[in-house]
């Protein structure tokens, strides 16, 4: 996912945001990922937001369960839980690190359990691995959503 690095005033300072959309579009506290100390983007530096991750979560909550590729897997497992893995993970039908896990859905007999959205408390926005990564169709959403007023 691409993302975009600027200072903007934050609690009357200027701070280093970490956004996914460009500064003229991220007028909302939920359009800022996170901060950091200085231009660079270093994991040791960056601390999340955590209005953009509630509000992540809920975007997921509410899309994860129509999208499509996600529904085929739900109904080839069938009972039990979808994993929703970050783009980072190059193998996520392998052994996925904990920080890329985004979430869960729980499906019964090939269908979404309403509700059943889990976030998952250890994901990470930002890694070793890299910036945060969605499905396109999911991302496209995403970042109509959080322009919407």
């Amino acid at each position: 996912m691409e993302y975009y690095v600027f200072t903007a005033g934050v609690e009357g300072k200027q701070q280093y945001c970490i956004s996914v959309l460009p500064q003229n579009k991220a007028g909302m506290p939920q359009a800022i990922a996170g901060y950091l100390k200085s231009a660079q983007v270093d994991l040791a530096e960056f601390e999340e937001n955590p209005v953009f991750k509630a509000f992540l979560h809920a975007f997921l909550a509410k899309h994860l369960p129509t999208e499509p590729d996600f529904l085929k897997e739900g109904q080839k497992v069938g009972n039990g839980y979808v994993y929703l893995v970050d783009k980072r993970t190059k193998n996520p039908k392998g052994d996925v690190p904990m920080p890329d896990i985004i979430g869960a859905i729980n499906f019964e007999n090939g269908n979404v359990q309403p509700d059943s959205y889990l976030p998952n408390k250890n994901y990470k926005l930002l890694t070793a691995k890299g910036f945060m990564g969605l499905p396109v169709a999911l991302e496209e959403a995403l970042l109509k959503e959080l322009q919407q007023p």
